[in-house]
């Protein structure tokens, strides 16, 4: 397991945690979280501990956290999970806030569409 850029790697097992993301979202120099894990729709708290327990056993035994994101989605049995890096959605948060397009929004929100998979239903 590598070191944290920014010391703080933040999981919320609450309902809808992957909204955390936004704790990254502004725009002066202060550094963003390293990183947040959450779910982005509802989940059994049974499913919850086995998703968080399976991530963090996989990742303190060095598997890279999108990987681990990855198993856990597997081992929960729910495929609502995300993984965020606080940088990524920083930069793309400041560049929505520099264009103030439509185009630039849809950027900002691109690393949490495209971390849920294909054929979910958002809705729940």
């Amino acid at each position: 397991m590598k070191g944290l850029p920014y010391g703080l790697l933040v999981t919320f097992s609450t309902c809808e945690g992957a909204a955390s993301a936004r704790m990254s979202m502004h725009s002066d120099e202060t550094k963003p979280l390293w990183a947040t894990l959450g779910r982005y729709k509802p989940v059994e708290w049974s499913d919850a501990l086995v998703g968080f327990t399976t991530f963090f056993h996989n990742w303190f035994k060095g598997v890279d956290a999108d990987e681990a994101t990855r198993r856990m989605r597997v081992a929960s049995g729910h495929d609502g999970f995300v993984f965020f890096t606080g940088e990524k959605v920083k930069a793309d948060y400041r560049e929505f806030l520099l264009k103030g397009s439509l185009d630039a929004f849809i950027a900002a929100n691109r690393q949490i569409t495209s971390a849920i998979p294909e054929g979910t239903n958002q809705a729940s």
